[in-house]
């Protein structure tokens, strides 16, 4: 099932979580942005008291993450929400202090989102570096 951008606020403001407390990551901030029109799952970075609250909501324990971090998943509405402890080596509470909100909700910047799809460099990835760059042209 995937999200488009509606769905996307629709997911963050039903989560059991404090806004401000966690950081929508991953490709979540160009659905936000409008850069891309969908997106398969939500990644989000939370801070101590949030990445608690997501191991007890979480069906299965927690799991390294690429980069030291770590993440669960949780299932809401049949959307895959994974929750990380950090991201891409960098701590959640440097993640929330350079976070943008859109909308009520923190994101991680359009600069961060860039350098992080630069590291994964999967094809979507490389897709949506492309889709960036055709927007800073705009």
């Amino acid at each position: 099932m995937s999200l488009d951008r509606s769905g996307l606020f629709d997911v963050l403001a039903r989560l059991p979580f404090e806004p401000g407390r966690f950081v929508v990551a991953g490709s979540g901030p160009l659905l936000a942005m409008e850069i891309i029109e969908s997106i398969e799952d939500v990644d989000i970075v939370a801070d101590a008291g949030t990445w608690a609250n997501a191991i007890r909501l979480a069906k299965r324990g927690a799991r390294p993450g690429m980069f030291g971090d770590r993440l669960v998943t949780i299932q809401f509405d049949g959307i895959a929400v994974e929750v990380f402890d950090g991201w891409l080596g960098i701590d959640a509470e440097s993640v929330i202090a350079d976070a943008v909100d859109i909308d009520g909700f923190l994101f991680t910047p359009l600069e961060r989102v860039t350098k992080s799809k630069r590291t994964l460099g999967r094809p979507k990835d490389l897709v949506h570096l492309g889709m960036i760059e055709a927007r800073l042209d705009e």
